[in-house]
C-alpha cells in the first residue's frame, strides 16, 4: 500500500512538472503574440494618419480629351468618384 501511494505521489509530481513547463510555454506564446499585436497596431495607425494626409492632397485630373483639368482632393476622387490612386514616388527623368 505504501509503495502505490509514493508511487502516485511520485506520479503526480512528474505531471505537475510537465504541467508547469507547458504553462510557461503558454504563457511565452502569449507574450509574444501580444508584442506582435502592439506592433501591429502602432503600424496600423502610422498608416491611417499617411492615408489622412494623402486624402488631403490635391491633384489636377483631366476631364476631357481636349486637355481640361480640374482640381479635386485624393480623398474626393478615392470616395465620390471611386477611382483607386496608385503613386509612384522616385526621382525623375
Amino acid at each position: 500500500n505504501l509503495g502505490i501511494d509514493f508511487g502516485a505521489v511520485a506520479l503526480f509530481g512528474v505531471l505537475a512538472k510537465f504541467d508547469v513547463d507547458k504553462g510557461e510555454e503558454l504563457n511565452a506564446a502569449v507574450e509574444a503574440k501580444v508584442e506582435r499585436k502592439k506592433k501591429q497596431k502602432k503600424l496600423t495607425s502610422a498608416m491611417k494618419e499617411r492615408e489622412q494626409q494623402l486624402s488631403d492632397l490635391n491633384i489636377n485630373v483631366r476631364v476631357t480629351e481636349d486637355g481640361d483639368t480640374r482640381t479635386a482632393t485624393m480623398g474626393t476622387m478615392q470616395s465620390m468618384a471611386k477611382q483607386h490612386i496608385i503613386l509612384v514616388a522616385g526621382p525623375g527623368r
